[in-house]
């Protein structure tokens, strides 16, 4: 018998995989965050695999089904690279290793013989199956790169915060579509009655979670760090200017701040000739300075950790920040009102960073 019900349901996947791998360009194209371009290759490469796959099953194609299915390497590595770029600055060693011994060995055992076979579901439909080592290598990348994408994406809406947990809600909802529920069709023999339904469901998993990402891109960068307050003071008198809170909790009032900033800048400076402080670290976190002339100014970023994204958004958000108020700057008298315009550009030079506070304060110096 024909197995035009299981090729429907291969290529009726890669229809929102397709969606996805458009939703993410596009994202990418829009952001040039780093955790697209990862999320790009993922679906790419799992709309190629499927496509493939489902081509495999309505020619009977040994050789294209193989293919189809080492695609799956490319594909581990692309979410090794998402789920590192979410979570880490580097990537994680101990996770390319693993990746990289199953996918040689699933690329060897791909082309032996007798490593796909013909394969009749409980329809009676005729379909392609992989056998033996390459059966075993083959499901070891999928579950591998299946429980790597559920738990990063269970820490994500664990730690995200409310603003943005509509959004992380469905992600995680396309992450057990994906994960667990592409694994329960394996385990209850759903894809020996449906060749192709885990795929349908990694499919319409993938869509979700990339339309998630798409709406609210601060997701990818809640597990990177967490940035608390961020604050321009003047350099020669140590005044705090403005200051905006994506999480105040336990965080001091800005005057107490900057006067502690600016003593230790001034100090160090001057003790020990060095010029001044760039970066002050604590055990569970750090300030990034960046300081400007003409006017003196610094602006200090207090975050969990450092990153190139927030330096560069540190820096650009302290010339955006000169410019626009130079004028206000050079003034004898400082009016604290004009600066709370500033928090567009906060949304311009920071728009990845995730509000933690219910309601963002500005400094106001009608207080």
């Amino acid at each position: 018998m024909s197995s035009l019900i299981s090729t429907g349901i291969m290529f009726a996947a890669t229809i929102p995989e397709l969606i996805a791998v458009i939703i993410s360009l596009n994202g990418y194209i829009k952001t040039k965050y780093l955790h697209f371009f990862y999320m790009f290759f993922t679906w790419f490469f799992l709309w190629l695999g499927n496509l493939l796959i489902g081509i495999a099953y309505l020619t009977f194609n040994f050789t294209i089904y193989r293919i189809g299915i080492v695609i799956s390497a490319p594909l581990a590595f692309a979410i090794m690279g998402l789920v590192d770029s979410i979570s880490r600055e580097h990537i994680h060693a101990l996770k390319l290793f693993i990746i990289a011994t199953i996918s040689t060995a699933l690329f060897i055992f791909a082309f032996e013989v007798n490593s796909v076979s013909y394969n009749v579901s409980l329809l009676g439909e005729t379909t392609l199956a992989m056998q033996g080592p390459f059966m075993i290598t083959g499901s070891l990348t999928f579950i591998f790169s299946g429980l790597l994408w559920i738990y990063y994406m269970l820490k994500i809406h664990f730690h995200a915060p409310v603003s943005v947990k509509r959004y992380s809600s469905v992600n995680l909802i396309g992450a057990v579509l994906a994960g667990p529920g592409s694994f329960l069709a394996f385990s209850t023999g759903l894809i020996w009655i449906f060749p192709g339904s885990d795929y349908l469901l990694i499919g319409s998993g993938a869509l979700l979670c990339a339309y998630a990402f798409w709406h609210q891109p601060e997701l990818g960068y809640i597990l990177t760090f967490k940035v608390f307050k961020l604050m321009c003071i003047k350099s020669e008198s140590g005044v705090p200017i403005y200051s905006y809170d994506w999480d105040s909790r336990n965080i001091a009032d800005p005057t107490l701040l900057s006067g502690a900033i600016q003593a230790i800048s001034g100090i160090l400076n001057e003790g020990l000739g060095k010029g001044f402080v760039k970066e002050v670290k604590f055990d569970e976190g750090m300030m990034l300075i960046h300081r400007t002339n003409d006017p003196a100014l610094m602006v200090v970023l207090i975050t969990s950790k450092s990153s190139p994204i927030l330096v560069n958004g540190l820096t650009q958000f302290a010339t955006d920040f000169q410019k626009e108020f130079k004028q206000e700057l050079n003034a004898k008298l400082l009016e604290l009102r004009c600066f709370l315009s500033a928090d567009a550009l906060i949304k311009k030079n920071f728009p990845f960073l995730p509000i933690y506070n219910e309601k963002v304060i500005s400094m106001d110096s009608s207080k």
